[in-house]
């Protein structure tokens, strides 16, 4: 196989595997399973990737790099401060929400993962710090927040709901976002920035009951 063919086969072996992941978990998932999904030798997929760990890292970076492409598509069609941060949360949420039983526990046993994770969190905390100066530049953010501050905040919030004896992992996405989000986004938000926030839950409260 040439260079393009291989690249072509990973993908397409991150794709099977992504999805047999969040299928199975991560513990009960054996690279037979992928091969045979594949329907590839085991000797084929250990050329494409040395051994799970390998694979699990290179799906989870795919998911950052899907999501990172789903935040952008929005930027590029919404200069609204609010509904790209509201967004952004919706889709964190539901991708917490999208794991098998016990997968972030089962995530904690492959130390690179964890430096994928800072390295990504690291990445998104500049983007997200940047974003709401920008918001503030705008007039709909308050200037004397303390938005590195917020940013970790609500990370922690976050990493909380994904605990699986979290009691806020019971309740659906909208529903935190709606509850919690909201009203500590409009703490940070100037009379402006109030108004476009409340024109955007209405419209996030009515596509979630479609």
């Amino acid at each position: 196989m040439n260079e393009a063919q291989t690249k072509l086969l990973q993908e397409n072996v991150i794709k099977t595997a992504s999805a047999l992941f969040l299928e199975r978990g991560i513990r009960a998932l054996k690279m037979d399973d992928v091969a045979a999904a594949m329907k590839m030798s085991k000797r084929t997929l250990y050329q494409l990737f040395s051994d799970k760990a390998s694979l699990l890292e290179a799906c989870i970076e795919k998911r950052y790099e899907e999501n990172d492409a789903w935040m952008q598509e929005i930027v590029s069609h919404t200069d609204d401060v609010m509904e790209v941060i509201l967004r952004h949360a919706e889709l964190t949420l539901k991708t917490i929400n999208s794991l098998p039983q016990g997968f972030l526990e089962e995530m904690a046993h492959y130390p690179n993962l964890d430096l994928l994770r800072q390295k990504h969190h690291k990445e998104q905390e500049q983007q997200a710090v940047a974003f709401m100066q920008r918001g503030v530049e705008q007039g709909v953010l308050r200037p004397e927040i303390n938005y590195p501050l917020l940013y970790e905040a609500l990370n922690s919030f976050i990493t909380e709901t994904s605990r699986q004896d979290s009691k806020l992992a019971a309740y659906p996405p909208i529903d935190v976002v709606m509850s919690v989000f909201v009203p500590l986004l409009r703490g940070c938000t100037t009379q402006t920035g109030r108004e476009r926030l409340d024109n955007f839950e209405i419209k996030l409260t009515k596509n979630s009951a479609l």
